[in-house]
């Protein structure tokens, strides 16, 4: 079976060698690790990945592409590698520059990107390493709590979002009643298991979205986006998840 993929896109191909250093030294034992400088290159191998049924575990793009070009290319990402991690790298301190933090913000609202990763100075570069064990750790999560999703995003009370989480919601009741009375369900060997989180989110200060991970077959709505490191605890939204 193919080692899971680590991808890394960076126009500078000095940053690039620093990064791919990095992602060998720690990663290589049980990730395939991919460079490459452009986003052409980059789109041909998550292409190459999906046709050959290869997981791509995180993605990284660098700012030294446009942003108009790494934007799509996560998004490419996202359609072809849905639990994929998208990171975008950025320099030291430089979310605190207007347009680079703007930027982020944009991207992580859009669900483009699950969060921002900082480039490598140094080797062992610890924090760099936090952050990619992150992804790793939300990646492996997502897998095994549920293999194939949609993710609706939006907040909890508002138009078609809400709509559609409570057309999800409400099959999803449906579902379980017939499992209960003994009906033929459409996917008997994973019932959905639905554990009210709310109060519990609430209670660590996180917004009133609504986040429901459901089995294959289902829909769940995207997670809460906080700007916040990622050496915080993984990012999950409130609502329902799987016990």
């Amino acid at each position: 079976m193919p080692l899971p993929v680590i991808l890394a896109v960076d126009g500078h191909e000095q940053s690039l060698s620093d990064i791919e250093r990095e992602l060998d030294d720690r990663y290589s034992r049980s990730y395939r690790v991919v460079t490459v400088t452009t986003a052409d290159d980059a789109t041909v191998a998550l292409e190459g990945f999906a046709e050959a049924g290869e997981d791509v575990a995180v993605a990284l793009v660098s700012l030294t592409l446009d942003l108009t070009e790494a934007t799509e290319l996560f998004r490419r990402v996202r359609s072809l590698h849905p639990h994929a991690q998208r990171g975008l790298i950025i320099e030291w301190r430089s979310w605190g520059d207007g347009q680079t933090g703007d930027a982020i913000r944009r991207a992580m609202a859009a669900r483009d990107i699950d969060f921002y990763v900082i480039r490598p100075a140094q080797s062992p570069d610890e924090l760099f390493h936090q952050a990619i064990s992150t992804f790793l750790l939300e990646w492996a999560h997502a897998r095994r709590v549920s293999p194939h999703t949609v993710q609706i995003v939006g907040l909890q009370n508002v138009g078609d979002a809400f709509m559609m989480l409570q057309a999800v919601a409400s099959d999803l009741r449906r579902e379980r009643q017939h499992k209960a009375e003994g009906a033929v369900v459409a996917h008997p060997e994973h019932p959905p298991v639905l554990r009210d989180q709310t109060r519990h989110q609430r209670r660590h200060g996180r917004h009133p979205h609504r986040s429901l991970a459901c089995r294959p077959g289902s829909v769940q709505p995207g997670h809460d986006v906080l700007p916040r490191p990622l050496m915080a605890q993984p990012l999950f939204g409130p609502g329902f998840t799987p016990e």
